[in-house]
Formats: C-alpha cells, sequence, structure tokens
C-alpha cells in the first residue's frame, strides 16, 4: 500500500522530491483542509494553513504534519503530541533569501532617503539562522550592527547578546523571531511602545506579524517618532490593511 500525502498546492517541487509510488494530492490552502484530510497518512502545510483541536478535530490516519516554514505559532504542537502526530518544520529553509532581502531593503531605503547607510547602527532582533544570516552580510559590507537575543545567550556560550538599552540606541531595527505569546522572553508584540517610543529612523519586520504592533507602529509614524517601516509580514495574514 502507498503512503497517501496531501499538500498545498503552492508547495513547489514537491512531486520530485518524493518517490513515485506515493499519492500525492494537492489541495488548496484558502478552502481550508480537505474533508477527507483524515484519510491521508500525511499533510504538508503552510502558514496559511492553522492546524489545531478546532482546524483538525478528527486525526484518523495522519501520522506527520510537516510546514515548509520556520515558523510554528500556526501549529498547536502540543495538541499534535496528545495525537501522536509527528511535526517537523522548515527552520532556516529560507534563511539566506530573507537576509538578502534585508540588505536590499536597507539599501533602497538608503538610497531613496539619500542616506549614507555605513554611519547608521541596526539593531537586529534575534539571531537564530535568519538573524544571523543578516548580522553575515552585514559584516561583508561593514555595517554597524547590534546583536540581540537574551534566550540565544543563555543557550549558547559562546553568544553575548547586547543588553536592551544598547539595542533600542541603534538607528535602525529588524526582527527575525518567532512569535510566542507566553513565557518570560514572548515575543508578540515585543516591538510595542516601550521600544518604538524610543524612535528609529526605520523599522523592519520579515519575522512574524504581531511581533512588531502595527497600530503603535503606525501610530508613531504619524508622529514622526518612526521614520519608515517596511512590513514583510503582518498581523491576520492573508488579510490586509491598506495603511
Amino acid at each position: 500500500m502507498s503512503i497517501r500525502i496531501a499538500a498545498d498546492q503552492y508547495l513547489q517541487n514537491v512531486e520530485d522530491l518524493l518517490p513515485a509510488k506515493v499519492d500525492l494530492f494537492r489541495f488548496d490552502p484558502s478552502d481550508g483542509l480537505p474533508e477527507n484530510i483524515t484519510n491521508y497518512d500525511a499533510l504538508l502545510i503552510r502558514t496559511v494553513t492553522p492546524i489545531n483541536p478546532q482546524t483538525l478535530p478528527k486525526t484518523g490516519n495522519l501520522k506527520f504534519i510537516g510546514t515548509a516554514t520556520a515558523g510554528t505559532d500556526h501549529v498547536d504542537q502540543t495538541y499534535l503530541e496528545e495525537k501522536e502526530i509527528q511535526f517537523s518544520q522548515s527552520e532556516g529553509c529560507n534563511a539566506n533569501a530573507v537576509a538578502e532581502f534585508i540588505i536590499t531593503v536597507l539599501y533602497h531605503w538608503a538610497k531613496k532617503l539619500n542616506i549614507e547607510l555605513k554611519q547608521k547602527t541596526v539593531g537586529i532582533v534575534g539571531c537564530g539562522h535568519t538573524g544571523s544570516a543578516v548580522i553575515r552580510l552585514l559584516k561583508r559590507l561593514d555595517i554597524n550592527y547590534i546583536a540581540y537575543d537574551p534566550p540565544k545567550e543563555i543557550l549558547e556560550e559562546d553568544f553575548v547578546s547586547a543588553s536592551e538599552s544598547e539595542l533600542l540606541n541603534a538607528d535602525i531595527l529588524t526582527f527575525h523571531t518567532p512569535l510566542t505569546e507566553s513565557g518570560i522572553h514572548a515575543t508578540k508584540h515585543l516591538g510595542g511602545s516601550d521600544w518604538l517610543s524610543r524612535g528609529f529612523d526605520l523599522i523592519v519586520n520579515a519575522s512574524r506579524g504581531g511581533v512588531v504592533h502595527e497600530d503603535v507602529l503606525y501610530e508613531l509614524h504619524q508622529k514622526g517618532t518612526i521614520g519608515n517601516y517596511i512590513l514583510d509580514v503582518w498581523e491576520d495574514e492573508p488579510d490586509f490593511s491598506d495603511r
């Protein structure tokens, strides 16, 4: 009997990565999970497909769920553990691409406003796969940066995080953290009024929607406290606020 896999239709080249005997079904994530999803052995998704007791009340034959993203806040992993379903994320898969995007954003912004980027300091919030990739490029380009990641400092002896006060003295903040809502280092609205009211030339969020408090960001931008902002992600995706 062949393994049955259901995959988001926008995941590219999945067919080329699977053995020929696999029974692959492509579904449109805008329609939600297929009604017969519990008949499949594995499910491959993106962030647009939340997995929790409400969206997947019955798990049936499912033994594995994988997300083609580094972020996992769309997946209730505790629920999957209870159902004995294995889970995997694609941590670091797009780190280099995002880092190159950030560098492009910085240079585009600086050129448009006639700013000398090497006279600015970039604060990196989160120094995992992506944040570290951004740091490597900033080093090569001789651009000043501040690396901020208190949880990483706890876990890795050779990493020293900047203090919060050092970070908030940067001219630019770029966010590269997961979205977490509990714990001492929760990141939900980490970029909120306490930080943003300090004033920055540029705020960039290419991590997860909700890490930056977008209402606060917009209001401070209107007041001139925040010079510019660029959001590659936003809260309530895929719904979009045009302000």
